[in-house]
């Protein structure tokens, strides 16, 4: 039987582990559902969306690479203050699969700086970002994705930005993926 597992990094304190989540991941089928019981379990009562009280999980369903690209995000809404969840297209979730992280990757806790997180071959690291503080999506994701490029040699990653309206905290700010993979020829 498959396992599924959970890459879990807090962003407060720097630590970040692979969690075996098969059975809850099976109970709730995928990535939406189990980003539900993540905020029923993880997010107390009355917490401040905006507050590190508040999670952030990339799921992944059940189908994810086979016959769809979907990214289920959820979180506790700063706009509703209720269940807050959306979806991303593009191949992120692919390649959270591929990484093996199959049941998504979920943030806790807030950066003391900006920071992006990368992840390759297994390894996860916490990265200073800025660089990138205060520019658009589209202009930082094209900045990450020729700085990932000469280090790595390789073009095959994927990129979720959310630009100064997040950096702000907006209440109804946006995640964004895959602009530099489609605008690369711009910079």
């Amino acid at each position: 039987m498959m396992t599924f597992r959970l890459l879990e990094v807090n962003l407060s304190t720097g630590e970040k582990k692979v969690i075996d989540v098969s059975e809850d991941f099976r109970k709730y089928i995928g990535g939406r559902g189990y980003g539900g019981k993540l905020l029923w379990d993880r997010v107390p009562q009355g917490a401040d969306p905006l507050s590190e009280e508040n999670i952030l999980y990339f799921g992944v369903g059940p189908i994810t690479g086979f016959l769809g690209s979907l990214t289920n995000v959820s979180a506790k809404s700063p706009l509703t203050f209720l269940r807050g969840q959306s979806n991303l297209n593009g191949r992120f979730g692919i390649e959270l699969i591929y990484a093996g992280y199959n049941a998504g990757l979920l943030l806790l806790g807030k950066s003391p700086e900006p920071a992006y997180l990368y992840i390759k071959n297994g390894e996860v690291e916490i990265r200073n970002a800025r660089h990138l503080w205060g520019e658009q999506n589209l202009k930082a994701q094209q900045m990450l994705h020729k700085e990932l490029r000469e280090e790595l040699d390789d073009q095959n990653f994927r990129i979720l930005t959310i630009g100064p309206a997040g950096e702000h905290r907006v209440r109804n700010a946006t995640i964004s993926t895959e602009f530099s993979i489609r605008c690369a020829c711009a910079t």
